[in-house]
């Protein structure tokens, strides 16, 4: 009987022991095989402001979701206040060898290419929330970027500002007088923009008053001279209107001036009771689908098209801002605002 309970203590040691041994094969070949999983280096370049902010969110969002390899991303600021120039950041970014690099905006894209192309011409490149590619040099053509240079973009800027003024005048059929600021920094592109939009409101008996911008305080010292002689206030967010956002929506709080935003997450904040665009998020996400064509698909950049994101644009009302100002909702104002998304008490209707 001894001798039977020992052989049975054996088997079960011996099953339970093969269990074991294979639960931690199995474990152990689950663990080599995540570490076969290959990792690249990505390297964002970004300025220290809130619209590159929303970008580089949903970047690190979007490469998050990507499981096929492990995109590790480190986020390299900008900061002109505190003398991190933009060449001094660029420089170190090269020095770390990434697979790749991202770059949020005009100038920084600009400046990267001129130096990847230089230093490290095998390194892609993806620009996101440019304004427009082509005409800054950043590509060849936006089907066929061409010089390991592709990206991300949220369409016709010319178009989406002048849609945007369109959609102001429609629900504030008052108004007279419409501040415009702007960055002289993004070029000429930029003061077309500003110039059709101009010639638009011209069209509707509108006075758009162009505002170019320079630098921080001067320029919100400009916008408040202004605030108390016009009827609302539209900008174009670019380079320093990026790093003054706060500023102006103060302004306009305290004049009572309507904000048209070209963001919609100033509408949901409840900083603008209307507005027009994409979601600045929604660009990086799709710069993130980018990066992954390249390092993970194995496509070369000057053959990944630049992307467009128009069908993220859309009107977005808050009708909590909307009664703070005193506009009257009426029947037209409401058929427009039941195309985009409404929102009251911060939830959508």
């Amino acid at each position: 009987m001894a001798t039977t309970t020992t052989m049975l203590s054996r088997v079960l040691f011996v099953c339970i022991g093969l269990c074991v041994g294979a639960a931690l094969q199995t474990a152990f070949y689950q663990s080599f095989k995540v570490d076969r999983k290959q990792t690249k280096q990505i390297a964002i370049i970004t300025k220290n402001v809130y619209a590159h902010e929303a970008v580089v969110a949903g970047v690190l969002s979007g490469l998050a979701h990507d499981e096929r390899m492990n995109l590790t991303p480190t986020v390299y600021y900008t900061d002109a206040k505190n003398r991190v120039t933009e060449s001094s950041v660029i420089e170190k970014v090269i020095n770390a060898k990434p697979d790749l690099i991202v770059t949020i905006g005009n100038a920084l894209s600009q400046g990267a290419k001129g130096v990847v192309a230089k230093r490290s011409p095998q390194t892609p490149l993806v620009f996101a929330a440019v304004t427009d590619p082509l005409a800054i040099g950043l590509v060849d053509s936006l089907e066929s970027p061409g010089c390991n240079v592709t990206g991300a973009i949220s369409g016709s800027e010319l178009e989406y500002h002048t849609v945007g003024i369109r959609f102001l005048l429609k629900v504030l059929p008052q108004v007279k007088r419409v501040a415009l600021p702007y960055c002289t920094e993004s070029g000429d592109y930029v003061e077309s923009i500003a110039t059709e939009i101009k010639a638009y409101g011209r069209t509707q008996g509108v006075e758009v008053i162009l505002m170019p911008i320079e630098a921080d305080q001067s320029g919100l010292f400009m916008i408040q001279n202004i605030l108390g002689d016009v009827d609302a206030l539209m900008y174009l967010q670019n380079c320093v209107i990026s790093r003054i956002t706060d500023g102006i929506v103060k302004l306009c709080k305290q004049y009572a001036v309507v904000l048209f935003a070209p963001e919609p997450v100033l509408v949901v904040k409840g900083d603008a009771p209307f507005g027009f665009g994409a979601c600045i998020e929604e660009i990086g996400k799709e710069a993130a689908k980018q990066v992954s064509k390249i390092l993970v698909d194995g496509i070369a950049a000057a053959h990944v098209p630049v992307h467009f994101t128009d069908r993220n644009k859309k009107f977005i009302a808050n009708l909590d801002t909307i009664e703070e100002h005193g506009i009257t909702v009426d029947q037209d104002l409401l058929l427009l605002i039941s195309r985009g998304t409404v929102l009251k008490n911060s939830q959508k209707l």
